[in-house]
């Protein structure tokens, strides 16, 4: 196993029992995620989005996501493209959608998805965006579908201070 995929699987496994400790629910999270900024969190938000997301699944009795490092890349693209043109869309401005966005990539994945969102003037731009996508049919079948295995999350902050999400899903070829 390499080094990356020790640390990943490490990870994940911490938040497991993070998960399961429920000491999340103190709404502690900069102690927690300082150490996910270094496996791929731009930010604390992103951290805290991931757990949210597994919160949920794991409410369904589904494994958790993991991190893929690849699909991070092509999710921040796509924030970016999303504050630049200052509205939310699945098309970037190349006009590709998440499989393209993939396939230029080099990403071999067997099926794909995507979550967006944009949000303003909530405290916590993170428990609203999931809370949305959580009462969103299509969001929510992304967020719960068995087959999606890997995830990436970027959240970036516009100067007119929205919140813009993007949330990729796959299964890899394996």
């Amino acid at each position: 196993m390499k080094k990356s995929q020790q640390k990943q699987l490490l990870t994940i496994c911490t938040l497991i029992i993070i998960l399961n400790s429920g000491c999340m629910r103190d709404y502690s999270y900069r102690k927690i995620l300082n150490p996910l900024q270094e496996i791929g969190f731009a930010s604390e938000l992103e951290g805290k989005c991931y757990i949210l997301i597994n919160e949920e699944r794991k409410k369904q009795g589904l494994k958790p996501l993991q991190l893929d490092y690849q699909l991070k890349k092509i999710t921040m693209e796509h924030t970016k493209d999303m504050v630049r043109m200052a509205c939310i869309s699945h098309q970037g401005i190349d006009n590709k959608e998440v499989s393209e966005r993939a396939n230029t990539a080099h990403i071999d994945w067997e099926i794909i998805g995507e979550n967006i969102a944009r949000n303003k003037g909530y405290s916590n731009p993170v428990n609203r965006a999931v809370k949305d996508w959580m009462n969103s049919k299509g969001h929510r079948a992304n967020i719960l579908n068995k087959e999606f295995t890997h995830t990436a999350i970027s959240i970036t902050k516009s100067k007119d201070g929205f919140f813009y999400f993007t949330q990729v899903f796959m299964k890899p070829i394996l």
